[in-house]
């Protein structure tokens, strides 16, 4: 019988059974889902594109002198700190990348706050949408719901409206942004092998901290991510941990090289006001510091009172003998404990990752392994507040109980908790994004929660005597607004009576009141604690002029001039001095001085004709009046 020549048929691969649904629910495509959250978090912050600049943003923008020049101006932001273009101002930060981003909208737009504040928005959609693929990412695509449950918190929790609301916080949305994209892109890697992927990876985790700091922790998050999580190819966990780490390495050297040529390489910008635990013993500082990351979870569990300063005196410098503190404590070292318990149980077990990743990323910013330049703000929590979304997200699904993850979005009880939770922080966000239109409505809105918080008594004080009182109608309601502020800043040195900015204003709301004696007592406190304090000279200068005593107004100027030898206003007021003196061969060197920095200088201008006219000299004197024409 001959053999059968056929050759035997390959089983066909029969496609898995698919899960049934008992609601037929059918699951949204990602791409609809990361609209829908990019809706929901543009929506919440739509209300902010209307606001000022408010707080440091004019450092950023409007009164950064390098940020203002535009396109000519990036390539002094990559080879400075990040300070360099508001007064030179002293700082050991090197984000160069914000700054970027804010001088090109500057020579597109000009200064405009409108659109500084949609950018702003637009990013922070971004961030939520790549908050979101990651998390689906990581979870391999078996966490649907849980990813969109914890980005869609993070899209509306009103922690976040400091973030979002403040043009200056641009830092934290850049890095916040660059970092995830990296890790989402690491996780891609993981799995499929390209190279592209990899290399891209590396090239946001740059971006990042070229953005801000922050994404250094991520030198302790990345190994996590894929010696624990995702190790399937061990070669490529390795590749990513050692791609991160030169990144890191690459730029900490950039920043040390930049700051060492500008000598910036110091903490000189920390002040005792913003942090308190400058000079606390290191007893105080671990306990203080462990108080603040406790208040950090109450936040993020009921977001209010939500503060835009946690200056001296708004937390108290605490002992071990504090229950808050030691309370706090035990929360972290549970924390701590649970993950570490869960992790032996199941090395890739997600409520471990979530808890791990907030102790790490808040770690950078507790003060407690280094002093930073203030004791507490909001927007520190930005990077950690994904892990307490992703733990209640995960909180959801397991109290849902489902065989299959994706069957959480047809569950009504996630709806059911979730839309209402939804619904309150975005209103929330939303309220809060109102407090941010402008500094006199912020200040209020705070100095209510805090009244004995210096800072903001120093905030609402200020801003009513100067930019408030200068857009006075008539001078009697100039002088009325001046006096009203007077108490906010007598509230701020009485809280802390070292505040020489508070002193300062305070000697200068006096000084426009006519009161010159209280002027003269404010202004020389200032200087007891900042001997060059440029405000307090000019300020108590100008006390001794309106009273007639120029050789102390001069002698006053003379320090001045020393610290400031390019400003034409100071070197014309010593100038001043001597011809009210009437010393002047003195007055016309000064006033020389002046047109050697400014030729068209008119004040000097006239000052030298009227010399030259009081020296009998009227050739000259009509050379320099023709001079003013």
């Amino acid at each position: 019988m001959a053999k059968s020549t056929s050759v035997p048929q390959k089983p066909v691969a029969q496609p898995l059974p698919k899960e049934k649904s008992n609601s037929g629910f059918k699951m949204p495509g990602v791409r609809l889902l990361c609209l829908i959250l990019a809706i929901v978090a543009f929506c919440t912050y739509a209300n902010t594109f209307n606001n000022s600049y408010v707080l440091d943003d004019l450092m950023v923008v409007p009164e950064n002198g390098i940020v203002q020049k535009g396109f000519s101006g990036i390539p002094t932001l990559l080879s400075t700190p990040y300070m360099k273009g508001y007064s030179n101002m002293p700082n050991d930060n090197y984000r160069p990348l914000s700054l970027i981003t804010l001088a090109i909208e500057t020579q597109i737009f000009d200064v405009n706050p409108h659109n500084n504040h949609v950018v702003n928005v637009l990013l922070f959609c971004c961030c939520v949408v790549a908050l979101f693929m990651f998390l689906y990412h990581f979870f391999n695509k078996q966490k649907i719901g849980v990813a969109f449950a914890a980005a869609l918190l993070f899209a509306v929790h009103p922690i976040h409206t400091e973030v979002v609301a403040n043009i200056k916080s641009r830092d934290e949305l850049l890095c916040f942004l660059f970092g995830f994209l990296s890790l989402y892109l690491f996780v891609k890697h993981s799995r499929s092998g390209a190279l592209w992927q990899l290399l891209a990876g590396a090239a946001c985790y740059l971006l990042s901290l070229l953005s801000k700091e922050s994404s250094i922790a991520f030198l302790v998050v990345v190994p996590g991510i894929f010696l624990l999580y995702h190790n399937a190819d061990r070669k490529r966990s390795w590749s990513i941990i050692g791609a991160t780490t030169v990144v890191a390495i690459g730029f900490l050297a950039i920043r040390y090289s930049i700051l060492k040529a500008n000598h910036a390489d110091d903490n000189s910008f920390m002040h005792f006001i913003d942090n308190q635990l400058l000079n606390a013993p290191l007893s105080s500082r671990l306990a203080t510091a462990l108080l603040v990351l406790g208040n950090y979870i109450k936040l993020m569990i009921v977001p209010a009172p939500l503060i835009c300063s946690y200056a001296f005196n708004s937390i108290p410098v605490v002992t071990f003998g504090n229950v808050w503190a030691l309370l706090s404590l035990a929360t972290y070292i549970g924390l701590f404990g649970f993950a570490i318990y869960r992790l032996t149980k199941n090395r890739k077990d997600p409520f471990a990752f979530g808890i791990l990743f907030w102790i790490v990323t808040l770690g950078i910013v507790s003060n407690i392994f280094i002093l930073i330049g203030a004791l507490m703000a909001e927007r520190f929590v930005f990077f950690a507040s994904v892990g307490f979304c992703l733990i209640v997200a995960l909180l959801l699904e397991l109290w849902i109980n489902k065989a299959k993850e994706q069957e959480i979005f047809s569950s009504g009880k996630l709806w059911l908790v979730l839309v209402p939770v939804v619904a309150v922080l975005a209103v929330m966000s939303v309220n809060r994004n109102t407090d941010w239109k402008d500094n006199m409505t912020l200040f209020l809105a705070d100095i209510q929660k805090t009244p004995n918080n210096a800072r903001l008594n120093y905030y609402v004080g200020n801003e009513m005597s100067t930019n408030y009182a200068n857009s006075a109608s008539d001078a009697n309601m100039k002088k009325q607004i001046i006096g009203e502020s007077i108490p906010y800043l007598q509230k701020a040195v009485e809280v802390y009576p070292h505040y020489t900015d508070a002193h300062t204003s305070l000697g200068t709301a006096f000084f426009n009141l006519a009161n010159y004696d209280s002027a003269e007592v404010h202004h020389k406190a200032a200087l007891v604690d900042e001997p060059k304090n440029v405000l307090a000279l000019n300020g108590l200068a100008g006390i001794y002029f309106m009273k007639q005593n120029f050789a102390a107004a001069r002698d006053i100027l003379v320090r001045d001039v020393a610290i400031n030898p390019r400003n034409t206003s100071i070197v014309y007021n010593l100038g001043l001095c001597y011809l009210n003196m009437r010393q002047f061969d003195s007055a016309i060197v000064i006033y020389r001085q002046v047109l050697a920095i400014d030729p068209r200088h008119k004040e000097s201008l006239k000052s030298m004709a009227q010399v030259f006219g009081l020296l009998n000299q009227p050739d000259s004197a009509r050379k320099y009046e023709g001079m003013v024409r």
